[in-house]
């Protein structure tokens, strides 16, 4: 017959194990990059209704969104489709 575990070993297993799992599930992650942000065709300006928007190009291949509001509220965003 075998001794029951005492509640302080208890705790202490439940700890140790808890505390193992974040390391666990941060191994199983990869990185992988989806997009360097360098092909600014592949970034579309969407703007709202009465706000221009566009993504015009930079000497240093950095992206900068050019907008309107024009005195409204609305908004201008960029979008890309990625296939995840």
């Amino acid at each position: 017959m075998t001794a029951p575990l005492r509640p302080g070993l208890l705790l202490l297993l439940l700890g140790l194990l808890l505390g193992l799992l974040p390391g666990v599930a941060l191994a199983a992650l990869r990185s992988e990059v989806l997009d360097n942000f360098r092909d600014t065709a592949a970034w579309p300006a969407r703007p709202s209704d009465q706000v221009r928007a566009n993504l015009p190009p930079d000497g240093d291949g950095s992206q900068c969104q050019d907008y309107d509001i024009a005195g409204v509220s609305g908004y201008a965003v960029l979008r890309r489709t990625e296939a995840l």
